[in-house]
This record gives C-alpha cells, sequence and structure tokens, in this order.
C-alpha cells in the first residue's frame, strides 16, 4: 500500500466515525504517524477537518446506502434530460419520484444518526 493509500485508508475510517469521536480519533492517528517517523503523514491527517454533521449524514448514507443513492443519481439524470426534452408528463412523474426518494434517504438517515447518536 503506498503512502497516499495508506492516508486515504486513514481518511476513511476517520470520516466514517461519529463526529463528536473525530479529533480525538484524528489526534491519535496524527500521533502513530510521527511516532512512526511519518511526520508528513501525520501533519496531513492533522490538517483533516472534523465533518459538519450533516456532511457526515449524506457521508454515512453513501457508506451504507449505496443503491438509494445511485437511485437518486439516475433521477437527477432523467429529470435533467426530461427537461432538455421539455416532456412535462416525464417531469411531473421523475420528480415524485425523486421526492419519495428523498424523503426514503432523509428518514433513513434520520434514524441511522439518531440511533448511532444515542448508543454513543
Amino acid at each position: 500500500m503506498s503512502d497516499a493509500e495508506g492516508l486515504l485508508a486513514v481518511a476513511e475510517e476517520l470520516y466514517a466515525a461519529l463526529p463528536a469521536d473525530f479529533t480525538a480519533r484524528r489526534d491519535a492517528r496524527a500521533r502513530e504517524l510521527k511516532a512512526a517517523g511519518r511526520a508528513e503523514d501525520a501533519a496531513a491527517v492533522k490538517a483533516l477537518r472534523r465533518p459538519v454533521l450533516a456532511a457526515w449524514v449524506v457521508d454515512l448514507l453513501v457508506r451504507v446506502e449505496a443503491d438509494q443513492i445511485a437511485q437518486v443519481l439516475q433521477v437527477g439524470e432523467a429529470l435533467r434530460a426530461a427537461q432538455q426534452g421539455m416532456s412535462s408528463a416525464e417531469l411531473r412523474q421523475l420528480t415524485r419520484q425523486r421526492r419519495q426518494l428523498t424523503a426514503a434517504l432523509t428518514g433513513r438517515a434520520d434514524r441511522k444518526s439518531t440511533r448511532l447518536n444515542s448508543s454513543h
């Protein structure tokens, strides 16, 4: 594994953790890297910023609801195509579908973040 891959793995690990735990985990990982003689990597890890809750929830959804996220992206592409073709019936159908997917994902995100935060 290259240093870049290693740093990416550390970043993924840190951003998968609860935001409340981020700073302590980040600082611990930076100390480990520094102790291993990897001062530049330690500085890169130390420069990572704690995610805001909204960004963390989106990241969580991408990790655990990848299929649903893919569907939302597909609907977005279809909406763009329908807008270009000016198909009002298709736009209405796709808008309803987008709302349903967004509502489902929002509900899942709320339940997952609540459950993870309450178990902390």
